[in-house]
């Protein structure tokens, strides 16, 4: 076991090819459409003001619709009913594409992949505890590396890709890109 208490699973154990090697993460796997019932699938990084100012619409119309009280968040994977009133649904998705996109571009211009490493799942795992574990790894890139898991029904022994992520020479501290600091947990 390793300090974050995670196996190492023999099988798929270390991928370590530098990142100019590696396929382009281009071919993001999440589905930013909308459904024929007028809902999404919640992505990481997505907030109900993220659907609002892309609907132009005021957040509190969304939370009626969805029977949401103030105060509660969405949750990554869960689904929403959106009202396409003002916006019809391809600039929705366009927009959405375009956050999913400046976000991903801003946290490869501050960190690199150097290879990537299988973990064993541990009781009491979840998507944010993996990303925890794996030091500034987004939830959104660690979607992307395990795109047939479904989070929602981790259990103890299934195996789980993480990638190893650093950070690149010429970058400052702040991390705007929804990375998630190993640091603060340490803390």
């Amino acid at each position: 076991a390793d300090e974050g208490g995670a196996d190492v699973v023999a099988s798929r154990q270390e991928s370590a090819m530098p990142v100019e090697t590696q396929p382009q993460l281009s071919a993001d796997p999440a589905d930013y459409g909308v459904s024929v019932d007028g809902t999404i699938e919640i992505q990481a990084a997505e907030t109900l003001g993220h659907y609002a100012d892309w609907l132009e619409l005021r957040t509190q119309r969304l939370r009626d619709i969805n029977g949401m009280p103030f105060g509660r968040p969405v949750v990554v994977g869960r689904r929403i009913k959106l009202q396409f009133t003002e916006v019809d649904r391809a600039t929705f998705v366009e927009r959405r594409r375009d956050y999913h996109r400046r976000l991903q571009n801003r946290f490869f211009e501050r960190h690199r992949i150097v290879g990537s490493q299988a973990r064993e799942v541990q009781r009491g795992d979840s998507l944010w505890v993996l990303a925890r574990k794996a030091e500034n790894v987004p939830i959104w890139l660690l979607r992307q590396y395990n795109p047939d898991l479904d989070f929602s029904t981790l259990k103890p022994g299934m195996e789980v890709l993480l990638p190893r992520v650093e950070r690149r020479e010429d970058t400052r501290e702040a991390e705007p890109d929804g990375a998630v600091k190993r640091a603060s947990l340490d803390s």
